[in-house]
């Protein structure tokens, strides 16, 4: 975390200058994590997600049909910054399947529909 001390100088249409009393605002710099929706979605063969983080790490991610059948699971490395994670889908077929992704920062889950016809 990194504490910032700021102050802000009002000037009004007479040209005179008033200053603010001094405020601290705190920034949380650890942590940063953010996760995409899947794009396109709908799809037909091929789909990305792109995440974000501050930090690299390994995750995984398992993709589930409805009925809670694992049809899909596979490890990727994540770079500090932006990645882009792209998903060949021509072997899954037409329905709707949760992403379930397991990370350092906790699981979350994405929803994508393969709709090839």
């Amino acid at each position: 975390n990194v504490e910032y001390y700021y102050q802000l100088n009002q000037k009004d249409l007479n040209g005179n200058i008033t200053p603010s009393n001094v405020v601290s605002a705190m920034l949380n710099t650890g942590g940063n994590f953010a996760i995409s929706n899947f794009m396109p979605n709908p799809t037909k063969d091929a789909s990305k997600l792109i995440i974000s983080t501050s930090t690299a790490q390994r995750i995984n991610i398992k993709f589930f049909d409805l009925l809670g059948r694992e049809v899909s699971n596979g490890n990727y490395n994540l770079t500090g910054g932006e990645n882009s994670l792209n998903f060949d889908i021509q072997n899954m077929s037409d329905a709707t399947y949760a992403a379930v992704i397991t990370t350092a920062n906790g699981v979350y889950s994405k929803k994508l529909v393969v709709a090839k016809n």
